[in-house]
C-alpha cells in the first residue's frame, strides 16, 4: 500500500506499526469476491469509502455495503488510509456521527487515552 497523500517521512513512521495481512483476504475484497455470511452479522454496518481507493475501489465498496445492508458514506480526496491522510478528521467525524446515532447516550461519555 502507498498514499500520494502521506509523505514519505509520515510512511516511514507509520509503517513499522502495520502488521501482517492475508494477501488472499486484500485479493477477494480488492476484486470483489467478497467473503463471509451476513446472516451473521447482527451488529450496525458503516462502509466508508474513499473516491481515490486503489485497492478498495468505491464500486466495490458499495457492493460491500449492499451485501451487508449497510450504511455507506463515500469521501472524496482520499485513498485507502483516509485517517492517516491529510483531512482525516473529515471522514473521522462522519464514523462518529454515524456512532452518535447508535448510542445517543455515550457520545459525550467516551473516555479517550
Amino acid at each position: 500500500l502507498s498514499s500520494e497523500r502521506i509523505s514519505d517521512a509520515e510512511w516511514e513512521a507509520i509503517f513499522p506499526r502495520f502488521g501482517p495481512e492475508s494477501g488472499r483476504a486484500g485479493r477477494v475484497i480488492s476484486i470483489g469476491g467478497i467473503a463471509g455470511d451476513p446472516r451473521r452479522v447482527r451488529c450496525p454496518v458503516l462502509v466508508v469509502a474513499a473516491d481515490e481507493d486503489r485497492f478498495v475501489v468505491p464500486r466495490v465498496a458499495r457492493a460491500l455495503a449492499r451485501r451487508y445492508g449497510a450504511e455507506i458514506r463515500e469521501v472524496r480526496g482520499h485513498g485507502h488510509l483516509l485517517l492517516l491522510e491529510p483531512g482525516w478528521e473529515g471522514p473521522a467525524t462522519i464514523v462518529e456521527q454515524w456512532l452518535a446515532g447508535l448510542v445517543p447516550s455515550l457520545v459525550g461519555n467516551a473516555v479517550v487515552g
